[in-house]
């Protein structure tokens, strides 16, 4: 399992996979080897075979929030309405984990550009001011919505924590646009 975690860490997800399939393996009836397997297959783009493997996970524990959460996100690749339904029932289990409101307001942002995903995200803000994507994908929904103006205190602190994140660099450089500071929105966009 440690190789696995390490090879994750380091974005080979091929050899991550291997190793917690033989951790699966060693250990069949642990829920945590199964949804590290599938979270490895998921970045593989190998969609359809991560959900098998999230299904397992929570067949063995229905109480991981984890596997709920993530395979959440892994329906939102196939645009699958229940992706909410596991989202929901993850923050049920986890009330706390602001990723967990996050990937929801991604889901509802993604699926029917709900407005209520603006909720899940500031839920998430409030519970995790150091997790840099919330900011971002927060003012990607408000930049759909028209919003512009409200959209570029998250944006600049997602960058203020991470300056490599590129959605927030694009999605600043579109708020330039709209607001019509072209020369600034291609600098933010290169």
């Amino acid at each position: 399992l440690i190789y696995g975690i390490l090879e994750y860490l380091r974005r080979r997800f091929v050899g991550a996979q291997a190793h917690f399939a033989r951790a699966a393996e060693l250990e069949p009836n642990w829920d945590w080897a199964r949804v590290l397997k599938a979270d490895a297959i998921y970045y593989l783009r190998r969609t359809e075979e991560a959900l098998v493997e999230f299904d397992a996970a929570i067949a063995l524990n229905p109480g991981n929030a984890w596997a709920y959460a993530l395979r959440g996100r892994a329906k939102n690749l196939t645009r699958d309405a229940s992706m909410k339904e596991d989202l929901d029932r993850a923050i049920a289990l986890e009330p706390d984990a602001g990723w967990i409101y996050a990937w929801r307001g991604i889901a509802k942002a993604a699926v029917t550009n709900d407005p209520s995903a603006l909720k899940d995200y500031d839920r998430a803000k409030a519970l995790d001011q150091d997790y840099d994507r919330i900011f971002a994908w927060r003012g990607s929904q408000l930049i759909k919505l028209h919003r512009y103006e409200e959209a570029l205190p998250d944006l600049l602190h997602s960058l203020r924590l991470n300056h490599h994140i590129d959605i927030s660099h694009y999605s600043l450089g579109r708020v330039d646009f709209r607001l019509g500071r072209a020369q600034d929105g291609v600098r933010e966009m290169r």
